[in-house]
């Protein structure tokens, strides 16, 4: 469980990292970044959720968190990434 937690925190910091590289070099605008945090940090916890329960041996929870909380992460990582292509195509 520590070493899951310890991999949870550097990807969380090459996330951020990731973020902080697009606000800066690739000029993402609010209206793409906050969907991207958005579904970045729900997949992150989808992926804690999921773990966590599957080492207290609960499979059915572990499931249950990856359909709750990882679709609307990767729906919410596409919104963010269709925005983000429209506003570089109009430039």
């Amino acid at each position: 469980m520590d070493l899951m937690w310890f991999l949870l925190g550097f990807v969380s910091a090459f996330v951020c990292m990731g973020i902080y590289h697009l606000i800066v070099r690739c000029k993402i605008s609010w209206k793409s970044l906050v969907p991207a945090a958005s579904g970045v940090s729900l997949l992150l916890f989808a992926v804690a959720w999921s773990v966590s329960s599957v080492l207290e041996k609960e499979p059915q929870a572990a499931s249950m968190g990856m359909i709750v909380f990882g679709i609307p992460g990767i729906i919410l990582m596409l919104i963010a990434w269709r925005v983000f292509n429209s506003e570089t195509k109009r430039v």
